[in-house]
């Protein structure tokens, strides 16, 4: 019988094809998104009242929806494709981080982007003054 060594990975080394930035960035530019869209829909949405008209106020938070969308999408998208480029074998603890990792910004993206599309439709329910956050 043959004694096949196999290369030790420490659990703190992080050998791998994918990026540490792009690990992070899936998991992260959901929240962000969603952040910034509640953020900026209190601060356009109070301006209803005082200085803006309705119309300019449901095309504001519009396009700042569909940016948030779109920046949810694009998360969602990394952690995904982050998850398709990993090829390590599970059991080495630098791998499991990373499938882990890419499968958390899968997840928490889907569950934002859900959040970002309700948030996107209070500007088309609601027209009233200070009904719109």
């Amino acid at each position: 019988m043959t004694n096949v060594e196999r290369p030790t990975v420490s659990r703190f080394e992080h050998h791998c094809d994918v990026p540490e930035g792009r690990l992070w960035f899936g998991i992260l530019a959901a929240p962000a998104a969603w952040i910034a869209q509640g953020a900026l829909g209190w601060f356009f949405g109070y301006r209803v009242c005082t200085s803006m008209s309705i119309a300019s106020v449901r095309t504001t938070l519009s396009i700042i929806s569909l940016l948030a969308i779109g920046m949810t999408l694009a998360g969602l998208i990394t952690g995904w494709r982050n998850y398709r480029q990993f090829d390590g074998d599970i059991g080495v603890e630098a791998w499991d981080r990373v499938a882990f990792m890419s499968l958390a910004g899968v997840f928490v993206s889907a569950a934002f982007l859900v959040g970002s599309v309700w948030a996107g439709l209070t500007p088309v329910l609601l027209d009233s003054c200070g009904g719109m956050r």
